[in-house]
C-alpha cells in the first residue's frame, strides 16, 4: 500500500496511511515513510526512507523502548519478525510524496507468502 509521510497528514488520500502496524506475539512492528519536506526538513537519519521500527511488549501488553530496525529505500527488502517488508516505489518529489510498501508474512526461507 502507498505511505505517506506524517508532514503530508492532512493531504492523505482515504487509501493512504502514515503509520503501519503489525504484531507479533511480543514485538510490534511499525512501518512509516519518513518525508523529508516541511517541518521534516532537517531530518539527518532515514530522509525520503521507509523506516522500520520495533517496540517489545510484555507478558501484559506493556510497550517497552523502540528502535530503529532498518532504513530502506526504492527496491530493498528486509524481513522483521516474521514479517516481509518491500520498498517498491519511492516519490518524494511530488504534492504528496509517497512511498509503495508491500508488507507479507514471511515463510521460514524469508520469501513473502501469497
Amino acid at each position: 500500500g502507498r505511505l505517506v509521510g506524517v508532514v503530508d497528514y492532512n493531504n492523505a488520500g482515504t487509501n493512504e496511511k502514515v503509520i503501519v502496524r503489525v504484531s507479533s506475539s511480543s514485538l510490534e512492528v511499525f512501518v512509516s515513510f519518513n518525508r523529508k519536506t516541511s517541518f521534516n526538513v532537517g531530518t539527518e537519519e532515514g530522509g525520503d526512507n521507509v523506516l522500520i521500527t520495533t517496540q517489545t511488549t510484555d507478558r501484559f501488553g506493556r510497550s517497552s523502548v523502540s528502535s530503529l530496525v532498518a532504513t530502506l529505500s526504492k527496491g530493498q527488502t528486509t524481513v522483521v519478525s516474521g514479517f516481509r517488508v518491500t520498498v517498491n516505489d519511492i516519490d518524494s518529489v511530488a504534492v504528496v510524496g509517497y512511498a509503495n510498501v508491500t508488507i507479507r508474512i514471511a515463510n521460514n526461507d524469508g520469501s513473502g507468502s501469497g
